[in-house]
């Protein structure tokens, strides 16, 4: 079985040798183009390849960055591209998801 991790804001705190001890062989690492403090960056992606681990990158620009149709799609997609390849990541595969908001996708309070 192939195990990995997924992490987003504790990156500078993540030990990449200790991953790979635990059986860890790749980490699901956050590329967008806002500059949020979530994304990879390339001393990060260094650590992790040297580690052993390889990575995957998702690349996410909020709730509803994808909700413009194609044009929207494209732009994630060349913004994605850019990101990883500035981290280093020339050859990356990447993947473009959105959370979205939905009112019938929130918790309900339960009525008394």
């Amino acid at each position: 079985m192939v195990e990995g991790c997924d992490f987003s804001y504790a990156k500078h705190t993540i030990d990449a040798t200790c991953l790979r001890r635990s059986g860890m062989t790749f980490a699901v690492r956050y590329v967008s183009s806002r500059g949020s403090t979530k994304n990879l960056d390339t001393a990060e992606a260094k650590r992790l390849a040297a580690a052993g681990l390889s990575i995957a990158c998702v690349y996410q620009e909020g709730t509803s960055f994808m909700l413009g149709g194609h044009p929207r799609g494209v732009a994630a997609a060349v913004s994605a591209k850019a990101a990883a390849t500035a981290c280093g990541m020339v050859r990356a595969a990447v993947v473009v998801r959105t959370e979205l908001d939905r009112p019938e996708n929130r918790a309900q309070p339960e009525s008394s």
